[in-house]
């Protein structure tokens, strides 16, 4: 499971509820305005949010809820913030699925959609939502090499192999028509972390309006904890993320690092694991990476710290990470959880939203170092007790004053689950 479900899971019993108002952040000078529940989603702890480059979608942020379980088609023109009256999203999840906790999303075009959730893979229609396939996530692959397993503290215990049944969902991504799902094979007692087996991503095939199993069925990582994909500039490759594994610190607040994160290069149509890079102690974030327009550098932030990574993707090395991180909140391991960073458009700068400070930072890429700009904007609500949660995050695609006017970057809130607007132009 990914560690932001469990830190989710522990929120929402520890966190009394709170209505959410509608307020203004002071403005920023340069980010520009704030205004906090711009969209009130009525649910807490919204897992995703997409907004698609693609015509005929670049005006709607498509939301993923938890409870109740849902994709809200939002409409980024309508002012205030509404719920499209074209596209219909996905109002609830179908039956055989309702036990799933929805993870993340992925927009293919106008008409099809894949949900991710714990147990399923639903192959949708968000324009009517009409749903075309539900994938049962829960059954067995036959391993075609031996699967390491590691305890809680990293230490080998052996193999599987044969009959192997992936376990908690990660992520999905489609490049053409292969589509990904990684799995992080952790085994829980509780909220704790007892074992771990190596991290699988599988494949399937879109075929009209089906899904079948793709050949190869799946690539096994190089790592434990398997967890975000980032479709790579030249369409034909995933960098895939492993987290590795990880401890609660002793108030039970943050994650610590056990074993090395780690990416690795998969081309998801012959299963080739094409190459391995190692990220240190830095438990590297669940999310996609936020790639430059040239292609050639990359960004991810920490789920124990409060830093960012960054990596070239070119030489596939390592430019700030264990050692030398970009620090946003702080250096350590064990004090923040960075969910997620967008790039700002034309890569001049980066977005950087902080789980645990649920306040959102930027960086500044046009000098020969990043540099963490002097602003921050506060997204908690003072009135409501525990942390509010920030992130994650999109950007909306386009030109400003030409496509679009008024926010541009729209980041979801935990508690209350709201979606903040900014404008950063």
């Amino acid at each position: 499971m990914k560690m932001k479900i469990l830190k989710t899971l522990m929120l929402l019993v520890l966190i009394p509820a709170c209505s959410s108002g509608v307020g203004t952040s002071n403005p920023s000078s340069i980010l520009g305005d704030v205004t906090r529940s711009a969209f009130i989603i009525g649910s807490s702890f919204p897992a995703d949010i997409d907004i698609v480059d693609r015509q005929g979608l670049r005006d709607l942020a498509f939301i993923t809820t938890s409870t109740p379980a849902s994709v809200l088609a939002v409409d980024l023109n309508a002012n205030p913030l509404a719920l499209s009256k074209v596209f219909a999203g996905l109002p609830s999840l179908p039956p055989e699925a309702s036990a799933g906790i929805p993870i993340n999303l992925s927009i293919v075009d106008v008409t099809h959609a894949l949900l991710l959730t714990s147990t399923s893979l639903i192959y949708f229609n968000p324009l009517d939502a009409a749903i075309y396939q539900t994938v049962d996530l829960t059954g067995p692959i036959e391993l075609t090499s031996p699967l390491s397993q590691s305890d809680a503290e990293g230490r080998a215990i052996g193999s599987v192999s044969g009959s192997f049944t992936p376990s908690f969902p990660s992520n999905v991504a489609a490049l053409g028509s292969r589509v990904a799902v990684t799995f992080s094979n952790l085994t829980f007692t509780g909220f704790s972390l007892s074992s771990a087996t190596q991290g699988v991503v599988r494949f399937f095939d879109i075929q009209g309006n089906s899904l079948v199993t793709a050949s190869p069925v799946y690539a096994a990582t190089a790592g434990f904890n398997t967890t975000g994909l980032t479709a790579l500039p030249n369409g034909t490759a995933f960098l895939v993320t492993n987290s590795g594994l990880t401890r609660f610190t002793a108030d039970f607040s943050n994650q610590e690092p056990v074993t090395a994160g780690s990416v690795n290069i998969i081309n998801p149509f012959d299963g080739q694991n094409l190459a391995n890079l190692s990220l240190g102690m830095t438990t590297p974030a669940f999310r996609s990476w936020a790639v430059t327009p040239d292609g050639k550098r990359a960004f991810l932030g920490s789920g124990s710290g409060g830093y960012l990574i960054e990596i070239d993707l070119n030489l596939l090395q390592v430019l700030h990470g264990e050692g030398n991180p970009l620090v946003v909140t702080s250096g350590q391991n064990g004090t923040d959880f960075i969910d997620e960073v967008v790039m700002g458009r034309g890569g001049a700068g980066l977005f950087v939203m902080s789980f645990n400070h649920s306040s959102l930072y930027a960086f500044d890429l046009t000098g020969v170092e990043p540099s963490l700009l002097p602003n921050v904007i506060d997204l908690s609500f003072p009135d409501n007790p525990g942390t509010t949660g920030a992130g994650p995050a999109a950007l909306r695609p386009g030109e400003p004053g030409v496509d679009f006017t008024g926010p541009d970057l729209f980041v979801l809130t935990g508690d209350p689950g709201t979606v903040a607007a900014i404008k950063t132009y």
